[in-house]
C-alpha cells in the first residue's frame, strides 16, 4: 500500500443528503462530506497526484484550499490551523474555536446544526485533539483536554 493511502483522515464532518457540487441547473446538495487531513497541504496532494494513478481526490466534485496561517504568523500549529479551517477566522497559536479576542467563533459544524441539519464528527484520533476539537470546542489553550471533552 502506498504512503498516500496510509495518510490519516483526521476529521470528517458529515451532513445528511446527497453528495455533489452545485452547478447551474442542478439542485442544492442535501449532504456535504468534509474531509480534513491533518498536515496535508498542496505539496502533499501534488506529490500524491504524481506518485500514483489512483488518487481518489481526482474523483471529488469539489476540492478547495484553505489558508490556515495564524493571526500572528505563518506557523499556526494544529489548534490555530484547525480553528481557521473550522471557523474561517484566524486566531492565535494554541487557541481552539476562539478568535484573537478569546471569544467563541461558530464552526461550520455548529453553523449546520443551527440550521437544523444533522451532523457528525468522526476522527481517527481523540476528539480532544486540536484539529477535530476546532470543529466543536471553544478554549484558549489546546492543553485544556478536560474542558474540550
Amino acid at each position: 500500500m502506498s504512503w498516500y493511502f496510509r495518510a490519516r483522515i483526521i476529521v470528517s464532518v458529515i451532513f445528511l443528503g446527497t453528495l455533489g457540487g452545485v452547478a447551474e441547473g442542478q439542485h442544492t446538495p442535501r449532504r456535504v462530506v468534509l474531509f480534513v487531513v491533518d498536515g496535508a497541504g498542496i505539496g502533499l496532494w501534488s506529490l500524491a497526484n504524481f506518485q500514483t494513478e489512483n488518487v481518489s481526490l481526482r474523483e471529488f466534485p469539489v476540492v478547495g484550499l484553505v489558508d490556515t496561517r495564524s493571526a500572528y504568523g505563518i506557523y499556526p500549529g494544529s489548534a490555530a490551523a484547525g480553528t481557521s479551517f473550522a471557523t474561517g477566522e484566524r486566531t492565535f497559536t494554541g487557541a481552539i474555536g476562539v478568535g484573537i479576542d478569546s471569544l467563541p467563533r461558530q464552526s461550520v459544524l455548529e453553523f449546520a446544526q443551527a440550521r437544523g441539519l444533522a451532523t457528525g464528527l468522526v476522527t481517527t484520533t481523540s476528539l480532544t485533539d486540536a484539529t477535530p476539537a476546532a470543529f466543536s470546542a471553544h478554549v484558549v489553550r489546546r492543553s485544556s483536554q478536560a474542558e474540550i471533552a
